[in-house]
């Protein structure tokens, strides 16, 4: 399990950071040991996908660090990241789940009922991020 954990945060790292000369551990953040970790994988074992979600509070849960490998993009496979984490958020009683979209990806996000509800940071002084939110439905 550590190593797949770890093959995790490299994806991630790959993904999300290495595009933008970050260094490796700049991926991690202080919620990681609370946070419920998601791996995706296809039949041939090769991880194409992440993502996480963690519990600011007990009403609100945030999903951060959604993404797939490029040859595996539009097959589903971020739509299923992104339900199974809300399944996990409707199980801890959550009544919102709020991100922070990439401006490209907001589109993505509409398509799973999010809404924008404001601007979001910008990271790296590059990418520009938009505040979303989805209620999930109670009982």
């Amino acid at each position: 399990m550590p190593d797949e954990l770890e093959a995790y945060f490299r994806l991630r790292w790959l993904l999300l950071r290495a595009p933008w000369g970050r260094p490796l551990g700049s991926e991690r953040d202080e919620f990681e040991e609370s946070a419920h970790h998601l791996i995706a994988r296809v039949p041939s074992g090769e991880l194409v996908g992440v993502g996480r979600i963690h519990f600011p509070d007990t009403d609100t849960a945030q999903i951060r660090y959604i993404a797939t490998t490029e040859q595996f993009r539009r097959q589903g496979i971020g739509q299923a990241i992104v339900k199974r984490l809300e399944q996990v958020a409707e199980a801890r009683g959550a009544l919102m789940v709020a991100l922070n979209a990439r401006e490209v990806a907001v589109s993505f996000f509409e398509g799973l009922d999010y809404s924008v509800c404001g601007d979001g940071h910008t990271l790296f002084g590059a990418i520009r991020h938009k505040k979303m939110e989805k209620p999930l439905s109670v009982g």
